[in-house]
């Protein structure tokens, strides 16, 4: 998982020179576009959306069933505003590789851009079935029911996260936030400690 400036751009260094070295290995395009789409959201350059495209299209032409095409197809349109497309693409890449948490994440994300809350949730409550205990998605989980005002739910999520991991302290902070806005500062204050 790429998380710092300086690992994302050690990776896309180390994915361009698979490519220079081999340009039909798939993965490093899989790789090189991930690493794209990371420097976007860290930076919110579209330049690095612009080469993610560049990316995703030689990755259709070196392997057009790669199972993680779909994937990066609708990460890429979502972060381009094309909502319903990002929706198709998730779903075609849920139906090729349905344990990939991930793509139901983008998924989510597809149908609160659309407002679709209860389709948002569902969708990371059907990941949730999959892998109960997964931090990822009990943080989107937390994150989603944070936003819209549920925070028992969120607390709940929150918890079941700080429970997976223990050193979370975010985890600990989230739950904290979601008992000062319900009005329980005693249990707030708890939570922290």
């Amino acid at each position: 998982c790429i998380h710092n400036d300086d690992n994302i751009n050690k990776a896309l260094g180390a994915f361009q020179t698979a490519i220079d070295l081999d340009s039909y290995y798939a993965d490093a395009y899989v790789g090189l576009a991930e690493a794209q789409l990371r420097s976007f959201i860290l930076t919110k350059d579209t330049n690095y959306l612009t080469l993610m495209a560049h990316t995703v299209e030689q990755l259709t032409h070196v392997n057009k069933s790669h199972r993680l095409l779909p994937y990066l197809q609708g990460e890429l349109t979502l972060k381009q505003g094309k909502y319903q497309l990002a929706i198709q693409l998730f779903k075609k890449n849920i139906a090729l590789t349905p344990n990939f948490l991930t793509a139901y994440i983008g998924l989510s994300n597809a149908y609160l851009a659309l407002g679709e809350l209860a389709y948002a949730e569902q969708v990371l409550l059907n990941a949730q079935k999959i892998m109960p205990t997964n931090t990822l998605i009990l943080n989107n989980l937390g994150v989603f029911y944070y936003s819209n005002g549920d925070y028992r739910l969120a607390i709940d999520s929150f918890d079941k996260l700080a429970q997976q991991a223990p050193n979370n302290f975010i985890a600990y902070l989230n739950i904290s936030a979601c008992y000062y806005l319900i009005g329980d500062i005693n249990q707030a204050i708890v939570s922290v400690k």
